[in-house]
């Protein structure tokens, strides 16, 4: 994952905002982008655990598809989260359920509290999704993939 303006702050003019993105921007997180990542991964094996962003995230994914679960963060007290300095990252093992929510109830009955809440989907190229700030978020990947995620 490389934050593109800062490897390659060539690329920065090249990213354009229309009309609405720039109101959406101004409108919440802190008015302005903060990092502009893109990723290329692998077949397989590719994960992220079940953690928190300490900013808005408009998530695309370009290439591939990804199984995505988000929990709001009211819930973060049944996630077991690390200590510091980790504390935005659950401990517990989302990557053995695939991003399951039934597999992962079963296996962590603690997190049952948050089924009503949390939602599971599985994203497409062309797909975009929004991560509020303080969401937490867990990706599988599912094949060649490419994605890209504007922090606000």
């Amino acid at each position: 994952q490389y934050d593109l303006r800062e490897q390659y702050p060539e690329l920065a003019n090249d990213i354009e905002f229309d009309h609405l993105s720039r109101e959406i921007l101004s409108s919440c997180g802190r008015g302005e982008i903060q990092r502009v990542n893109f990723w290329i991964g692998p077949s397989s094996g590719c994960n992220s655990p079940m953690h928190r962003d300490p900013f808005h995230n408009i998530f695309v994914q370009m290439r591939g598809h990804k199984s995505l679960l988000l929990c709001p963060e009211e819930h973060a007290g049944s996630l077991n989260l690390y200590p510091p300095p980790q504390q935005n990252t659950s401990s517990l093992d989302f990557v053995s359920c695939n991003a399951n929510a039934e597999v992962l109830f079963e296996k962590f009955p603690e997190i049952s509290t948050a089924s009503a809440d949390l939602e599971a989907a599985v994203i497409a190229p062309g797909d975009a999704v929004y991560i509020p700030k303080g969401y937490f978020h867990h990706f599988a990947s599912q094949g060649n993939l490419a994605t890209m995620s504007v922090n606000f």
